[in-house]
């Protein structure tokens, strides 16, 4: 409006980082007098899990409680084992009720030999359940993908000013750092094969490490 233009240049460059060469130099210069130094250095790699759930489970005890029963007394009535299914909750075992677990019947011998009053065979009820060790739950979960962030440290040095600025950034693929007049943008990153990311991994929220597996859990 008062009749002055203003003039914008953009300089870009690429420069390349990794875990062995970490830091890169940039030297702005007009008319081959040096204006500024932009290092930036590599601090780290992070790899972010998206995270599914497989399935929670716990430190426990394996125990077993049973009870026998004459042939119409408690839960041996009607049609006796058959009536049972490992889901079912026998008053008589009302302690492993309590627990995950499974429940079983098998009939048993009847008759004044077995001490019982009836000759029709009895009831041997019994259930597996698992008792908690602790209160602690553990997560077992896998990643269905890996989100990369590199850590950069931006100095920039002004030699007109004689001052420097030193900032801490977080860089994910492909989109853009804006840091004073700086425009930052990590356009590619190439990961080596890593097998151990595609296993399943076990968490308590307070470490994780990598679950083989190997062992089924008794609770889940």
């Amino acid at each position: 409006m008062d009749g002055k233009e203003t003039c914008t240049v953009s300089i870009s460059d690429v420069l390349k980082l990794n875990s062995f060469k970490q830091q890169a130099c940039l030297r702005l210069t007009i008319n081959s007098t040096l204006i500024a130094n932009v290092k930036i250095r590599w601090k780290g790699l992070y790899l972010r899990c998206d995270q599914e759930t497989l399935y929670f489970t716990r430190s426990v005890d394996l125990r077993v409680i049973d009870i026998k029963r004459c042939p119409h007394m408690g839960s041996c009535l009607g049609e006796k084992c058959a009536a049972i299914n490992r889901s079912s909750l026998i008053p008589e075992l009302a302690e492993g009720n309590k627990y995950r677990g499974r429940t079983g019947c098998m009939e048993s011998c009847g008759g004044f030999g077995c001490n019982f009053f009836y000759l029709s065979s009895g009831c041997l009820f019994y259930r597996i359940f698992a008792m908690p060790k602790s209160p602690t739950v553990y997560e077992v979960f896998r990643c269905m993908r890996w989100t990369e962030e590199v850590i950069l440290e931006v100095i920039v040095e002004n030699v007109k000013e004689n001052g420097t600025q030193k900032y801490n950034v977080q860089a994910i693929p492909n989109i853009p750092i804006e840091i004073a007049s700086l425009q930052i943008t990590m356009t590619m990153l190439t990961l080596p094969p890593t097998p151990k990311l595609n296993s399943e991994f076990i968490t308590d929220d307070q470490g994780t490490a990598i679950w083989s597996g190997a062992i089924t859990p008794s609770l889940r």
